[in-house]
């Protein structure tokens, strides 16, 4: 099954885009790392509850990415 997810992928090296600019992202923003849906959820509400105080009639489009290790033997 593992194999399966290695299919058809190619390894990018990065010094072949070395003439493309790299994003940044500003100093004011910050990256939270969650490990499980307990803390997803806290994160969310925490950013839900922001917004209420600031914008009450703003909708919010979220996403995020999720990542793991895997082996293909």
């Amino acid at each position: 099954m593992h194999s399966a997810l290695a299919k058809d992928v190619d390894v990018v090296q990065l010094d072949e885009f070395s003439d493309l600019p790299q994003a940044k992202l500003p100093d004011s923003v910050s990256i939270q790392i969650c490990s499980n849906e307990g803390e997803i959820q806290t994160s969310c509400n925490s950013i839900l509850a922001i917004l209420a105080q600031l914008a009450p009639d703003a909708s919010l489009l979220l996403g995020y990415d999720q990542e793991w290790e895997f082996n293909i033997d």
